[in-house]
């Protein structure tokens, strides 16, 4: 698993594919929309990709769900949008 990468050179992804080719184990490839960009401009590292995953903005919604399931806890809508702006890095609790 190689997080971030969407800030690797072409260079370096295709040292991965080679790894991947030689070792015969799979790579998991983390990181933001550049990183589809430029799999895309290859196309040896394109025919690699088995799978793609894209994960939405975390909502108050989400966050809602999610203290119930694991902390059996409910959530005010007020709090819960402020815990899912900051999961969004945005400052400021107010």
């Amino acid at each position: 698993m190689v997080d971030e990468s969407d800030r690797m050179s072409i260079k370096h992804l295709n040292t991965l594919r080679d790894f991947h080719d030689v070792c015969k184990v799979p790579v998991v490839l983390i990181g933001e929309e550049p990183l589809q960009s430029k799999i895309n401009a290859e196309r040896r590292l394109m025919s690699r990709v088995a799978h793609d995953l894209r994960f939405e903005p975390v909502g108050a919604g989400d966050v809602s769900v999610y203290y119930k399931a694991a902390l059996n806890l409910g959530l005010t809508q007020k709090h819960a949008g402020m815990l899912a702006r900051a999961s969004d890095g945005i400052s400021g609790w107010s």
